[in-house]
């Protein structure tokens, strides 16, 4: 069985300090190609052929020969010699590793100096302003953080893989780590951790009546990500309509919502958990174009449904505004021109009561002769299919089909 060493590890019994200092030379300055991970597998390869030797010396002596013989002992300091090679290796493997990790953090350390240092700056101007003092310039940090470039979650720079059961060792495993970086990002995050402490004592010095300790401010919350409640997708929270329940919503869904409200009056007034929302949040989420439908049809929801007035004309048939207070006979639609009465929201009859209209009497007598009801609520004309009395008019009135009062006031058996 032959024995395995590095090519410049001889077998001979050298004192163990010997030996420490060959291996350290193997594994700081890789003698003979040697880095620090074939130096432990080596060292394990040979502990286990010397064990192997060990083990096959047993039971072959003389009954009166020595307990342990030359041999057996020699092995047995070669063995311990191995040992010290393998924990000098795993020691320097794990430097490296070390040393790998730090630097393969290093972008994540540098965002978290950033954002805590942001949000000191950011607390400090808050406080001036609210002592009445001018707004200062943003600080470097603030401008950084605020830069569109900026990565708020770095990817890792060189992912850490499992090569053995007993180490972790970076990927790129034989570059050894830039102690001069490392050094020099130490070095700026100890003069980060001075101007902080800087910061904090003009804080604890300023005249201000607030005693809370600093938070974070715009910069570093606008970077914040959040869930859309509607369709679940993250964004970032400068990015996101707030509602007034604490709710987020994204501009796709926002614009979906918005859409819908101008077909469907259940869905006005745009809320969340009952709460309307304003509606200067929701501008600034749509498009021009779906902002001046949704204007229009808030203008139209916002009016009674019994004093709205819409065209005559069927194939125009656009809202043109409010009963109260109109007195004239008729009001003329800019689309097509067609003229309405306000009253009885029909065609315009100059010189006729709105009871004698012969259009509406006519109307009236076709809804009687077909079972029709008429809202009280909007006037409108109404025809029940199939169900029960109890009827529910688009403009919301709840009223009785066969008495045509209100809900609430009907006595009818039936109802």
């Amino acid at each position: 069985m032959s024995l395995l060493y590095p090519p410049s590890f001889e077998l001979d019994f050298q004192p163990q300090h010997a030996y420490v200092d060959q291996i350290s030379a193997i594994v700081d300055h890789g003698d003979d190609g040697i880095d620090a991970e074939t130096a432990v597998r080596m060292a394990q390869f040979a502990i286990q052929d010397m064990d192997a030797l060990l083990a096959a010396q047993k039971g072959k002596l003389r009954a009166d020969a020595p307990a342990s013989s030359d041999e057996e002992y020699a092995l047995q300091l070669q063995a311990e010699s191995f040992r010290e090679w393998l924990f000098v290796a795993q020691d320097a493997v794990f430097a490296r590793s070390l040393g790998g990790a730090l630097q393969t953090d290093a972008a994540l350390l540098d965002v978290a100096r950033v954002v805590e240092a942001a949000a000191v700056q950011d607390r400090l101007a808050a406080e001036m302003v609210e002592r009445g003092e001018a707004l200062p310039p943003p600080t470097p940090v603030q401008q950084r953080l605020e830069d569109p470039t900026f990565v708020m979650e770095p990817e890792p720079a060189s992912p850490l893989v499992e090569l053995s059961d007993e180490v972790a060792v970076s990927v790129e495993q034989s570059v050894p780590p830039a102690l001069d970086d490392v050094h020099a990002f130490h070095a700026a995050i100890m003069d980060d951790l001075g101007e902080l402490e800087s910061i904090f004592e003009e804080i604890s010095n300023a005249k201000s009546s607030s005693s809370k300790a600093p938070v974070a401010g715009p910069s570093v919350l606008g970077k914040r990500m959040i869930q859309c409640t509607i369709c679940t997708g993250e964004l970032r929270f400068d990015k996101a309509l707030h509602t007034p329940c604490d709710h987020y919503y994204c501009r796709e869904c926002v614009t979906s919502y918005v859409e819908g409200t101008t077909r469907d009056e259940e869905l006005f007034p745009i809320r969340c958990c009952l709460q309307p929302i304003p509606v200067d949040q929701i501008t600034q989420f749509i498009t021009p174009a779906l902002q001046k439908a949704f204007e229009k049809k808030q203008a139209e929801y916002t009016v009674p449904a019994k004093e709205r007035i819409y065209c005559i004309n069927a194939a125009c048939h656009i809202f043109l505004g409010s009963s109260a207070g109109v007195t004239a006979t008729g009001v003329s639609c800019p689309a097509c021109a067609a003229m309405t009465c306000p009253q009885c929201k029909q065609a315009e009859h100059v010189g006729e009561d709105c009871v004698t209209v012969s259009s509406a009497a006519q109307l009236r007598a076709l809804a009687g002769q077909n079972g029709w009801q008429t809202c009280p609520g909007c006037n409108m004309l109404v025809e029940r299919t199939q169900g029960c009395p109890h009827m529910v008019c688009r403009c919301k009135t709840e009223f009785c089909y066969l008495c045509a009062n209100v809900w609430t006031a009907c006595s009818c058996a039936a109802a």
